[in-house]
């Protein structure tokens, strides 16, 4: 064995992909944590409902069901370093556009969707190409590596933002946190970000009827279902965590503290999942992820006033979070082959990301129906258990 295929010698010669595309994802996640901050002032001076300002969100998730796969094509036809250059300055470019809508709603829409689509060409799907294009012993990790570009873009730009906020308002707040972010990005990426090998890619023929095959196959349908319930149910009881908590009879400053967790446990999940998949058999650590939703729903269920209880689902509900998009997207990298991994993978985010969407509206309209979030927390067992059951009898991927 040489030290190429080692894990340490991967790392060795690959470490900087791993980390620029953890600042890659960090900043293709500008729009989905600033504008939280940004949203009262600016519906403020608009005249808009927060209902219209967040629509930009759903308009986004649709049309990355186009976008990213097509942006992931390209990735697999010329590689994801071409496709990240053609996108760094026309996405910091859009995101800087942001600040300067007006009262027209169609505005908002129009520049929303401009944005998201060169956000295409900086995605995840991107990121992680060249990921598990370099790194084949060492996989899981550089992929939580990469992949915690989420928690950190989660803890930085809603600070950044705030920031900026206060000394330059929210017009010039979206350029300066793009700009930021380019300023950081580009000399890494010019210096550190590379395609993988090209015998990682394989041969370019029959790509079209390989991922036509890939999305019939029991392995993508499956991951299909147990991610998209996953993504459901989780962020439904994240965005409402704070509420879910509350009503177990916390106050609301111990129910934000408590809710202060989520990040942290999310972050140790991702590497530590990440890194177990690199030693353990992929298909048991799966099963004990998707369980883990259930059983936080279990301890919020049973908080009753009680601290460490709602503490404990809070933990289990981010530990899980971190660790079930390693796990996907591990199994999708030793499945669904080099050549169209970034397209195949690219749909397969954004119908999760679809999916994800709607947990918000079950949580809300089960509390509208019920006057609690019980029926929410009870609904979270069974999509857990049926992910796990689904992930437990997926074919075996190849090694």
């Amino acid at each position: 064995m040489t030290q190429a295929t080692t894990a340490r010698g991967e790392w060795s010669r690959a470490w900087p992909v791993a980390i620029v595309g953890q600042l890659g994802i960090a900043g293709c996640t500008i729009f989905a944590f600033a504008t939280g901050v940004l949203l009262e002032p600016m519906t403020a001076e608009l005249g808009w409902s927060r209902t219209a300002f967040s629509s930009a969100f759903f308009l986004q998730m649709v049309a990355g069901l186009v976008i990213l796969p097509a942006t992931g094509w390209l990735a697999d036809r010329y590689g994801p370093r071409r496709i990240a250059l053609l996108g760094l300055l026309p996405y910091t470019l859009c995101v800087s556009l942001l600040g300067v809508v007006g009262p027209p709603l169609w505005q908002w829409w129009a520049l929303s969707l401009l944005m998201a689509a060169t956000q295409g060409f900086v995605t995840q799907t991107i990121w992680i190409s060249a990921v598990v294009g370099w790194f084949q012993r060492s996989r899981g990790l550089a992929i939580a590596v990469a992949l915690s570009g989420v928690g950190l873009g989660s803890f930085a730009w809603p600070i950044l933002a705030a920031m900026a906020l206060e000394q330059f308002g929210w017009r010039w707040t979206f350029a300066v946190l793009a700009a930021g972010w380019l300023a950081l990005m580009a000399p890494l990426f010019l210096l550190g970000f590379k395609d993988p090998p090209r015998d990682a890619a394989g041969p370019s023929e029959g790509r079209g009827k390989a991922w036509l095959a890939t999305v019939r196959s029991p392995t993508f349908l499956g991951l299909m279902l147990a991610g998209g319930l996953f993504s459901c149910a989780y962020f439904g009881a994240t965005v409402n965590l704070v509420p879910i908590i509350k009503a177990s009879g916390q106050p609301l400053s111990g129910a934000a503290q408590i809710a202060g967790a989520l990040g942290l446990a999310a972050i140790a999940g991702r590497l530590l999942v990440g890194a177990l998949l690199d030693r353990f058999p992929t298909r048991p650590l799966a099963v004990a992820v998707f369980l883990m939703l259930p059983l936080a729903s279990v301890a919020l269920l049973n908080a009753d006033g009680s601290w460490p209880m709602a503490l404990l689902g809070t933990i289990l509900i981010g530990f899980a979070t971190g660790a079930e998009m390693d796990v996907v997207t591990y199994i999708a990298a030793r499945t669904f082959g080099a050549r169209i991994f970034t397209a195949i993978y690219a749909l397969f985010t954004s119908i999760l990301a679809i999916c994800a969407s709607l947990g918000p509206l079950l949580a809300g309209f089960l509390f509208d129906l019920t006057g609690s979030y019980q029926m929410f927390l009870m609904t979270i067992i069974p999509f857990g258990v049926i992910g796990a059951a689904v992930m437990a009898v997926l074919p075996k991927s190849p090694t």
